[in-house]
Formats: structure tokens, sequence, C-alpha cells
């Protein structure tokens, strides 16, 4: 399923189910996110200024009771090099997910939204940290939506991961009863403008609250069920 012209959460690629070992035939859930070991990601947008970077995106894939993470694939003529074990390896990382790790939904702020931890409780850690972020076409460099963009054209068009640019504002109406004894006097003071706040920043859409859910409970139900 492509992005859409707006933006999707979670799109799918079909470029990360070909391996030729016919692996992620049963995934129960995949797709683009930002993603960190522990919880750096958390670390990194509660500080001013701080912001998704290109490496945080990555592609995961939610099978049977393993997480795997994707890098960006290469570009076509650096797939035309050999490539030794180690970069093989480098490109997937898999979690195997055992029955003593919890899953969590955190609430970061306002525009990030919700994240969803998985964590192990007997070794006191957060073991990664999945964020689902708005992407469209134009965060990839090819149909199959594998490869992510250059660092420069993605600095410009990160704002658009959150939903709409931060320093944006959208109208927030004032209801105010008829019936309100004070209503006539508010009305007539033109300086009522300055005591009531007519705009707000924006929030995460509703759809990274629901895709955060989807993605706990599916986490979740890798880490219970048996196969």
């Amino acid at each position: 399923v492509p992005p859409e012209p707006n933006g999707t959460y979670l799109p799918k690629s079909s470029a990360f189910k070909e391996d030729g070992n016919g692996r992620h035939q049963n995934s129960c859930l995949e797709g683009w996110l930002a993603f960190s070991k522990g919880s750096r990601l958390i670390d990194d947008l509660n500080i001013e200024d701080g912001d998704i970077s290109r490496k945080d995106l990555r592609y995961a894939v939610i099978e049977h009771n393993s997480l795997y993470v994707y890098n960006s694939k290469k570009q076509k003529k650096q797939e035309q090099d050999v490539e030794t074990t180690n970069e093989i390896e480098n490109m997937v990382k898999v979690l195997k997910l055992s029955k003593e790790m919890r899953v969590e939904m955190k609430y970061i702020s306002k525009r990030h939204g919700h994240c969803v931890l998985i964590t192990d409780p007997k070794k006191d850690k957060t073991v990664c940290t999945l964020l689902p972020v708005r992407l469209c076409d134009n965060f990839f460099r090819d149909e199959q939506f594998s490869q992510v963009v250059r660092c420069k054209k993605f600095k410009k068009i990160q704002h658009c991961l959150f939903g709409q640019n931060p320093n944006t504002t959208r109208p927030v109406f004032q209801e105010i009863s008829n019936n309100d004894p004070h209503f006539a006097k508010e009305k007539e003071n033109k300086s009522n403008s300055n005591t009531w706040p007519s705009t707000m920043p924006e929030i995460a859409p509703e759809e990274q609250n629901t895709t955060a859910l989807c993605l706990q409970f599916a986490l979740d139900g890798a880490i219970r069920l048996k196969y």
C-alpha cells in the first residue's frame, strides 16, 4: 500500500518481503516508522528543536514472535557491488520477542503524539522505541518505497512527519452562550480578543494515536502467542 498524497502511517513496501527465503509471508503488521534502540528517540524529541533524523526511519515487520527492523535499501549503483556478510547483517536487525518483555504506549508531546516501547522489566531497561510518523511518497526515491531520500531533501520536508508545520496554528472557536449575562458586555469590549486565545498549536492527528495502538496490540500479541 503506497503512501497517500497527504501522507499515511506505516506505509508498506513489497521490497522487504522478497529475500529468497520466503520470509514475511505471514506478517501481522509492517511499515515505515521512526525507530531507535532504548529510549534515545524520546530523549531526542524532548530537547529543544529536537526532531526525527533520516537515520531514524526504519521498515519494521512483526511476524510470529520476532520484530524485523530494516534500514533503507541502498541505491541501485551501490547494490551492484558485492555485499559482505556484515553489510547484509546491517540491513536488518531481528529482535526476538520473549515472554519476559512488555509493550506499552508512551505520550511524547502534542506534536509528536504517542510512541510504543518494548521493555524488559527484569533488566529494568527499554529495549527499543517505535514511533508512527506520517510519510508521503516525497520521502522515498523509488516507486517501491524502499529507499529514503537523501539527507538534504529530508531536512526540507521533515516537518511533514508530524502532520503540520510546528509553527502553524489553527483557529479556536470561542463558544459563549447568549444567556451569559456578561456576553453583551464582553461583546462590546474591543479588547476581548486579547483576553481569549484565538489560536492554538497543532496536535498530532487521531490517526497517529490509532496507529500506535495497533502497533502496541500487534507487538503484545506476538509476545503472548506461541508458534
